[in-house]
């Protein structure tokens, strides 16, 4: 026997399967579902009481039964990285009523009433000089561009105060997120992630994180 068949005898080495990818357009578009259904409720509960809930379980649980019942119809099963994307873009449209003020700053503008007068009469504005300003401190009431505008900045100045929150909130000082820590641990139960893997790769986690503040 030669060489050439001895080798095509030997067992090939099993290259391992590609990791399923986290970022998904189905995660993305449930976020966005699940976190539009929680913007309403969050609008309507907040403008009741002022307040807002972030949603975090609500979201990992809403997706996961959202994915499970389409469960036949998808190519692939749906992950728990892909839950961790879901509920983080659904928290995202959730807590949007409160970060943005539309609970309780935006509403409060259009209650305004002019200096001077007695709210029904606009002859008696005096208004406010802000530097070479003149402004009048009736109802504001700000149109639908408006307000779009107004959240597309939000999210567009969030996108860059994320980082520099995370390296000194979560790397540096390692503060516990109670939300957090509850979420993951439901998401692990839901889709039977084992807890051994959390508690053994911990310090080896927490070691990378410190290189990579020391790179940084």
């Amino acid at each position: 026997m030669s060489d050439t068949d001895t080798a095509q005898l030997l067992p090939r080495p099993q290259t391992p399967p590609p990791a399923p990818p986290e970022l998904t357009a189905r995660a993305l578009g449930g976020g966005v579902v699940v976190g539009g259904i929680l913007c309403f409720s969050n609008m309507y509960f907040g403008l009741q009481t002022g307040w807002v809930t972030m949603g975090s379980l609500q979201s990992a649980l809403l997706g996961f039964g959202m994915f499970k019942a389409l469960g036949p119809y998808l190519a692939t099963p749906f992950t728990a990285k892909e839950n961790v994307v879901l509920q983080t873009t659904a928290v995202a449209a959730a807590t949007m009523p409160l970060c943005g003020g539309f609970v309780g700053i935006i509403p409060a503008l259009r209650l305004l009433s002019p200096v001077g007068g007695d709210g029904d009469n606009n002859d008696d504005v005096v208004g406010v000089r802000v530097g070479r300003i003149m402004m009048d401190m009736g109802p504001i009431e700000l149109t639908t561009m408006q307000l779009f505008g107004w959240s597309c900045a939000l999210g567009f100045f969030g996108v860059f105060m994320a980082p520099p929150l995370r390296r000194q909130v979560i790397l540096r000082e390692k503060l516990p997120f109670p939300s957090g820590t509850a979420t993951a641990e439901i998401i692990r139960q839901l889709h039977r992630l084992p807890n051994e893997d959390r508690r053994s790769n911990k310090k080896d986690d927490d070691e990378e994180k410190e290189d990579e503040m020391e790179k940084n």
